[in-house]
């Protein structure tokens, strides 16, 4: 069973957050590399761009390590459990945080026929609501923010501003990234044509309806500002969604949420910042755009939108995060091997974490080579890394085992403690 937590906008490319393996299985390697090198096909950079992305936000920020202390507890687990019983509270653990990255699909709708928004204008709103906890009844505790599409004809979809949502508008602003730096390779009139061809594929993208976990959070930081253009809302929206990633909670206690979503009342606030809630953290800063005026999507305009909502600037938060990581303490694991693995990501976490303040969350494609790298698989079964290598080839295969043997632990864990038996489709998205 395979579980691609983050979701697949096509089959491109993926990243496995378990084993941090980046598959491209339509790419070979010489295909790769020759885009890479700006060649006359940008696409494989575009989707290795993309995919590479997560892995830096999985390893290079405060949250993707919290979530790479769960997945090798849980494989930990799964490997030392004397009886299969014994590991259940890890595996369901984990299961129940990979479910936060995207929340399951009750809380996602889109209505059928919904309109294509490059005919018909969309409009976004907020609003709140509860996780449903196992029981059925509202978790108070737990609120969740979604953003709210509409027509003149009322709401066609609901989308959460989950992690997910966040991950993949960094992804999406680094695959505009890998295109931005092929561009000056062209002569202008090729230049021309690509960026129309660019143009047409991301008007498709962005207002359709069904792809509203890449979209929404770019949507609602357009309207806010009200700049329409891509570039800088990509690029100014990855480096506020980096942030929220590596927020600690002492910071989220001091936020002063902008007028428009104290209304969701004190009790969903404090739900949100006791969670340290990476979504509402950027809802309230570009909220804060629009109820003070403040439009310039630049760095000066980001330090004074943070500012406005009782945070610090964006470097002073990065310097709290890079001590943050250089200082916190790991799971203790039983497997050696784990261990040692476990500790290697967090070292590289504090390498991707710096060169990620050094270019506002989307480190340059000239800096990849000196960056930690994840494991590749293109379709011509080759096995390689395009930076320094991390997590090796056996290892790799090692991981591989640990989520097979994890995978049939989660079945017989989701039976005994949950009464679920079904085919896992809730949650691969």
């Amino acid at each position: 069973m395979r579980q691609p937590i983050l979701p697949a906008m096509q089959t491109l490319g993926s990243l496995h957050p378990h084993t941090l393996v980046l598959e491209l299985p339509v790419f070979s390697r010489p295909m790769l590399e020759e885009s890479l090198a700006d060649g006359c096909n940008n696409e494989p950079a575009r989707v290795y761009a993309h995919e590479l992305q997560h892995w830096f936000d999985i390893v290079g920020t405060l949250w993707g390590q919290r979530y790479l202390d769960l997945v090798f507890s849980a494989f930990d687990a799964v490997l030392a459990a004397e009886t299969e019983e014994l590991a259940y509270p890890e595996v369901l653990r984990l299961f129940d945080a990979d479910r936060e990255i995207l929340f399951p699909r009750y809380y996602k709708y889109v209505v059928p026929g919904a309109p294509h928004g490059a005919k018909k204008k969309w409009i976004n709103r907020w609003s709140a609501g509860h996780r449903i906890r196992h029981d059925g009844t509202r978790d108070h505790g737990y609120p969740i923010l979604f953003v709210r599409l509409e027509t003149d004809q009322g709401v066609f979809a609901r989308q959460p501003l989950s992690i997910g949502a966040l991950l993949e508008l960094c992804a999406m602003a680094a695959e505009d990234g890998a295109f931005n730096t092929f561009l000056p390779t062209l002569g202008d009139g090729e230049r021309m044509v690509e960026r129309a061809i660019r143009t047409r594929a991301l008007v498709q993208h962005l207002y359709d309806p069904l792809l509203t976990t890449y979209s929404a959070a770019a949507h609602v930081l357009s309207t806010s500002s009200g700049d329409r253009r891509v570039e800088p809302v990509f690029a100014w929206g990855a480096a506020l969604a980096d942030l929220c990633l590596n927020i600690e909670p002492s910071a989220v206690r001091k936020l002063k949420p902008p007028p428009r979503l104290v209304e969701f009342g004190h009790r969903i606030i404090h739900g949100f910042r006791s969670r340290a809630d990476p979504g509402f953290l950027y809802a309230c800063v570009i909220a804060s755009l629009h109820d003070k005026r403040l439009l310039a999507l630049d760095a000066g305009g980001l330090d004074t939108a943070l500012n406005s909502v009782g945070m610090p600037g964006s470097g002073d938060l990065y310097r709290r995060a890079e001590r943050s990581l250089v200082h916190r303490a790991m799971p203790t694991f039983r497997s050696d091997r784990l261990r040692v693995l476990r500790t290697a990501l967090r070292e590289a976490g504090v390498a991707i974490l710096h060169a990620k303040s050094a270019s506002a969350g989307l480190p340059s494609q000239i800096s990849w080579h000196a960056l930690p790298s994840p494991m590749v698989m293109t379709d011509d079964a080759e096995q390689f890394h395009l930076g320094q290598i991390i997590v090796g080839i056996e290892d790799t295969e090692w991981l591989h085992d640990c989520q097979c043997r994890l995978d049939t632990s989660l079945r017989q864990a989701l039976r005994a403690g949950r009464g679920l038996d079904f085919g896992f489709t809730d949650f691969i998205y």
